[in-house]
């Protein structure tokens, strides 16, 4: 089957499937980025389109690129198709995810997710690989305070780890405080922690933590009804800075 096979069929898959929750782990926008890296939920109750530019330590050419495009399914659900892209003219690394997430009851939200990824190169000795993961996600809300949530996807590319995840929570002491963390296992085991102040319901200051590597995280955003923008920094003790803006829009 060919690349535009794999990914109607992973399409098609999630539209059908009766349950990704309101995130999925693999389109990091500046907000979560500033966050030191945790995720943090989707607007569900609107369409939301929103696009990503990361700029990797600085380098030439070396940027990450990603849109997402969420939808309401009605009250208790939402879809979402997210495209990355890393790389330069000589190498590539894309991914195209989908997934569902439905509202179980008014406490757990709880869904699936398709990934296809991609990796390639303008080298004549190297063939491009390609491959299809899939995951669950779950969310709980357990007072508006708090809530937690934990994925788990397979990693067909990874031998030493095929199976990653994170679980986490976030915890809300006044309306405008946010403070989440998280512990991932990827290619390692990492904590991240982050921290959100938003002023007047507009405008947020965000910073936040992560390690192995140890990675301090800033970002400020400011959003309304209709559209938001972000912006962040991830500053790596030896790699140096990582600029990344978003625009997003509620329609």
């Amino acid at each position: 089957m060919n690349k535009r096979g794999v990914l109607l069929l992973a399409l098609l898959a999630a539209a059908l499937c009766p349950a990704a929750a309101q995130f999925t782990p693999t389109a990091q926008n500046a907000r979560e980025g500033a966050l030191g890296g945790c995720l943090v939920s989707l607007p569900s109750n609107q369409t939301f389109v929103d696009i990503s530019w990361r700029q990797g330590f600085l380098a030439a050419g070396m940027a990450t690129k990603k849109l997402n495009v969420s939808l309401p399914l009605g009250h208790r659900g939402i879809t979402t198709v997210r495209y990355s892209h890393f790389g330069d003219g000589a190498y590539h690394e894309q991914q195209a995810t989908a997934g569902i997430g439905m509202a179980v009851n008014e406490w757990l939200t709880a869904g699936v997710y398709a990934i296809y990824s991609n990796i390639g190169t303008n080298d004549a000795h190297y063939d491009s690989q390609h491959w299809l993961d899939g995951g669950i996600a779950l969310q709980t809300v357990a007072s508006k305070t708090f809530s937690a949530y934990l994925t788990a996807n397979s990693r067909r590319w990874s031998t030493t780890r095929p199976i990653g995840g994170r679980l986490g929570a976030t915890y809300r002491p006044t309306d405008g405080l946010l403070t989440v963390a998280e512990l991932a296992a990827d290619e390692f085991t990492r904590f991240r922690c982050g921290m959100e102040y938003t002023y007047e319901h507009h405008l947020a200051a965000r910073i936040g933590l992560a390690t192995n590597p140890l990675k301090m995280t800033f970002g400020m955003g400011y959003s309304d009804s209709h559209y938001h923008i972000d912006f962040a920094t991830e500053v790596h003790p030896t790699l140096g800075l990582s600029p990344q803006i978003s625009l997003g829009l509620c329609l």
